[in-house]
Order: C-alpha cells, then structure tokens, then sequence
C-alpha cells in the first residue's frame, strides 16, 4: 500500500512519520527510508533503519542548489538515497518536494519508489497532485493532515501496514 501525507509547512507531516515509524517496530514491522528533521537553520536528514543522520541542507551551506532560504548538499541528498536503497518492509520518504518536481534532488530514487509496494511519502499539500503525477502513484491513499487530526493520524497510517501481510524472507530490495 502507498500512502501519500500532505499538509501544510508545520501541519505535522514529520513528527507523523517518526511516530509510525515507532509503531510499525513495535509490530514488527521494518521500515526503511528517511525522514528530514529541522534543527535551527538546518534540514538534517535521518536514515530510519540506521538512525545515522547527516546534514541535508543549511541556510549557509558552501555548495548545492538553493530552495527557498536553504542550500541542499549533494552529500545529504546521496544520503538519502542510499538510505532508500536498504530493505524494509515500508519504505519512508519524507518529505518530495520543488527539487524533485524539478528532476533533482531525491529525484533519481523514484524509480525505487514506484517499485517498492509499501511507501510513505510526504509533501506539502500544493504538491500533492504532481508528486503524485511523477511517482506515477495511481493506487495511493492521499492523507491530509492538519492540526484536527494530527495526533490520530500515525495510528490511521500504521493500521493499513498492521493489516498487509510481510515476507521477510522474500522482503523487496
């Protein structure tokens, strides 16, 4: 199952992901992915299986491509690429956005995405339909999330994975 969480800048799209990350654990369930955090003037990015974490962008930083106030690194971006490469049960990618549309960024993991059954992908509301567009996510469950409904959301995300059937043995790679 693909799920597709939207909202708005602040509306809780992260700290939903690293609550279902939480809980599909508890329920035995390997994630996969990453997951960007804000830290002052700076966008670090966390590989979930590994919880390594490295610098994804910076209001100062030397080199990269500049979206909004921020300079993305091309080794934060490598990063987490690399960390949708691992296998997992549920794949997260948190959160597509104008560098992707725009063909850069996490853009070369898409095709990793479009293969992998079970995903989790984050963006902001504005771009849900062309994200959706480019992954080519045609069997998608679109969630918006805003402050209502916030905190009920990672228990409604986690139930359509609780309810899949895994073969860790013949996990997708």
């Amino acid at each position: 199952m693909r799920v597709l969480i939207t909202g708005a800048r602040g509306s809780g799209k992260t700290t939903c992901c690293v609550r279902v990350v939480d809980l599909l654990r508890t329920g035995g369930i390997e994630p996969c992915g990453f997951i960007t955090h804000k830290d002052k003037d700076r966008l670090i990015i966390e590989d979930v299986k590994t919880s390594e974490t490295a610098i994804l962008a910076e209001e100062k930083l030397g080199g990269g491509e500049r979206v909004g106030k921020y300079l993305f690194s091309d080794e934060g971006i490598e990063f987490g690429v690399e960390s949708l490469k691992r296998s997992g049960d549920v794949s997260f990618a948190d959160e597509i956005g104008r560098l992707e549309l725009g063909e850069r960024g996490f853009y070369r993991a898409f095709p990793i995405l479009r293969e992998r059954e079970n995903t989790i992908v984050t963006c902001r509301d504005s771009f849900a339909e062309p994200v959706r567009s480019v992954l080519h996510l045609d069997n998608v469950a679109v969630e918006l999330i805003d402050e209502k409904n916030r905190d009920s959301m990672p228990e409604r995300v986690t139930l359509i994975y609780e309810n899949a059937s895994f073969h860790h043995g013949s996990r997708r790679h």
